[in-house]
């Protein structure tokens, strides 16, 4: 009997390549080249590589025909040739920057992601304002995190540099379009190949269906145009003030399931489970969660069965301790 979970996740992914073209730019990219990713990595098998080579063809077309509208729309891709030339220096100058945070953070691969770090095309290829929107993300990140401040002038400095180039230019219409609703003669082939891509994987993981998700990450495409304010289910925005620890009884959880916790705020937090709902003291099994940082951790890794108080403490001082916490099933 296939898994009803299964079977609803094979639907789901199966509607979001059906209305491919309702998704702005930057998802649809996303989601085919964590395909690309996955099928190049998970297996080790000709036929995931065939699927993972298909798709990468016609990604690069989409991205041509996407350059090309924002062209005749008169947007700023008139710059594209300018920042292509500077490939190598901007690949040079955040590689010396991934060098130095991996030496601070020992390297996290939450961070290395987060800063795209391991996919650094997206600073140089693309439209130019999704480019702008990239180093505009990695100063702000860096400039919010304590730990990078003595990286933070380099970054600022590089971010300036690259950004003028955009700004020398004159009489340049700006207004960026990201909806491609109007664009599916562009993103029909892309449809089409994710399909057979969709068809292959399932006829390759015919006996464990549960696997598609490893290869279409559904979680790309859901919730991107959600206002900032908007929650799903077992999400949760915690918010602990300066030096206070904070039970927050909201979050209903099991412990075989997983947190994640993405910090929103300036200061740095612990998060932990107690037997007690207003402790006193932090344990030393707490997470720690630094200003800026994304993790993911068992539920078990701070706490026993019999502690059933989720506690969060904020320790910077003067700085409030601001997380959105995500409640994950057993993996």
């Amino acid at each position: 009997m296939i898994d009803p979970e299964a079977i609803k996740n094979l639907l789901h992914i199966y509607v979001i390549i059906l209305h491919l073209e309702d998704y702005p730019e930057d998802d649809i990219d996303a989601f085919c080249k964590a395909f690309i990713s996955a099928a190049t990595k998970l297996p080790v098998d000709a036929d995931y590589q065939e699927l993972a080579d298909l798709l990468s063809d016609i990604l690069a077309q989409y991205h041509k025909s996407i350059i090309k509208a924002a062209n005749d729309r008169g947007d700023r891709g008139i710059d594209v040739k300018i920042i292509n030339s500077l490939k190598p220096y901007i690949i040079s100058n955040l590689s010396d920057f991934e060098n130095k945070i991996n030496a601070i953070t020992h390297s996290d691969i939450n961070i290395i992601e987060k800063y795209h770090f391991n996919n650094k095309s997206v600073y140089y290829s693309g439209t130019e304002q999704t480019r702008l929107n990239y180093f505009e993300a990695l100063e702000n990140g860096i400039s919010l995190n304590p730990d990078f401040a003595g990286i933070l002038p380099a970054v600022t400095a590089f971010v300036e540099e690259i950004t003028k180039k955009y700004d020398s230019k004159h009489k340049i219409k700006t207004t960026i379009g990201f909806d491609v609703s109007s664009k599916k003669g562009l993103v029909a082939p892309l449809k089409k190949s994710l399909l057979t891509c969709y068809y292959g994987t399932c006829k390759l993981n015919i006996d464990d269906l549960s696997k598609i998700t490893d290869y279409f990450k559904k979680e790309i495409m859901d919730g991107r145009n959600k206002s900032p304010n908007f929650l799903y289910v077992n999400e949760y925005m915690i918010n602990v003030l300066a030096g206070m620890m904070k039970n927050d009884p909201r979050p209903s959880f099991d412990h075989s399931g997983f947190f994640k916790a993405e910090s929103k705020g300036l200061g740095d937090g612990m998060i932990f489970l107690s037997d007690i709902p207003n402790p006193t003291v932090i344990p030393a099994r707490a997470k720690l969660l630094k200003a800026g940082q994304t993790i993911e951790f068992a539920i078990a890794d701070i706490g026993s069965l019999t502690e059933f108080y989720l506690i969060f403490a904020a320790i910077t001082p003067g700085e409030d301790f601001i997380l959105k916490l995500t409640v994950k099933p057993k993996k």
